[in-house]
């Protein structure tokens, strides 16, 4: 059978160094091509993380489920159109071990984490950081950035078998956080070419303009220079004179000690109203099916908040 990986030892005095293309692992024989057989795979794991266009982003490379590993070799492939990266970056809790990382071709890297006194990684935690920047013309994320060829190895070379992997991915945010100067970006993505107005909330209530821009590719973008007095802000996106929907903002109401809910809505669909005091648990409270193009739903007044949002949901 053809091995999967190749490698050629060299001597040096009672080390014995085990090359991998242009790069090396110390261990004292030769790495064993054997399975080990576990229940829980060990793997190794590129998390995930939100960016926004023009933005740093640090994702980190995981491993789980190791059981005496003193080096590692893995390679990484991404898209460099719509991700620049960074070679890896060792955590400090690796002190002892050393990175080394080239370039494979544009996209790809190899990698080779090693010890000269075969110190052990641990059994989880991280590994390295992955720094990236995301291109100012991205506004979708990075695609898969994928591990592959990873090989694990023991102090005594013998390799850790099977191994699990994980890619990771840069996902692009719409809305980017205040700078240090309180300003924020944010863009949208149109099918139409022209004039947009951005609007924004703190209250979902009460919506201000805040800025106009024209739209000459698949998305526009805006600037928010007051988004940092605000310990949160909504925005919303409408054709420059168009009227805002009155499902953004409806008019919930009391009526009778009863808070009223009322939505658009399509008839014979079904509908389920939301609350949450966080935005960002919510919690299913009531189902409606919708006799025409409205729809209102009723619940007891809330005590004891000072604040309660509402959304409504359609059922599958």
């Amino acid at each position: 059978m053809t091995p999967r990986f190749q490698l050629f030892s060299e001597r040096s005095g009672r080390r014995k160094w085990l090359v991998i293309g242009s790069l090396a692992l110390h261990a004292s024989v030769l790495l064993s091509h054997a399975a080990v057989v576990e229940s829980k795979a060990p793997s190794l794991a590129i998390t995930s993380a939100r960016g926004f266009p023009d933005q740093d982003t640090e994702l980190s490379v995981i491993v789980s489920r190791l059981t005496n590993a003193v080096a590692a070799q893995f390679d990484l492939s991404f898209n460099a159109t719509r991700a620049l990266g960074s070679f890896p970056q060792l955590s400090e809790r690796f002190s002892g071990h050393v990175m080394r990382s080239y370039e494979l071709a544009p996209g790809r890297w190899r990698t080779v984490v090693y010890s000269s006194t075969n110190a052990a990684f641990g059994t989880n935690g991280f590994l390295a950081r992955l720094p990236f920047h995301t291109p100012a013309t991205e506004r979708v994320g990075s695609g898969p950035i994928t591990p592959s060829g990873v090989i694990m190895a023991r102090s005594d070379a013998t390799a850790i078998q099977p191994l699990t992997m994980r890619s990771g991915r840069i996902f692009v945010s719409q809305v980017a956080p205040p700078d240090d100067e309180g300003v924020a970006s944010v863009f949208y993505p149109i099918t139409d070419q022209g004039d947009y107005v951005l609007f924004a909330s703190a209250d979902l209530v009460q919506w201000t303009a805040i800025a106009t821009n024209t739209a000459l590719a698949d998305f526009v973008d805006f600037i928010d220079r007051d988004a940092g007095v605000h310990s949160h802000r909504f925005y919303l996106l409408s054709a420059l004179g168009a009227r805002l929907p009155s499902s953004v903002y409806p008019p919930i109401g009391l009526v009778d000690g009863r808070v009223v809910v009322p939505v658009a809505s399509e008839a014979n669909r079904t509908y389920i109203l939301e609350t949450s005091v966080d935005l960002k648990k919510w919690t299913p409270w009531l189902t409606n099916t919708a006799a025409g193009r409205s729809l209102e739903f009723s619940l007891p007044k809330p005590s004891g908040e000072t604040a309660r949002f509402f959304r409504v949901t359609q059922a599958e």
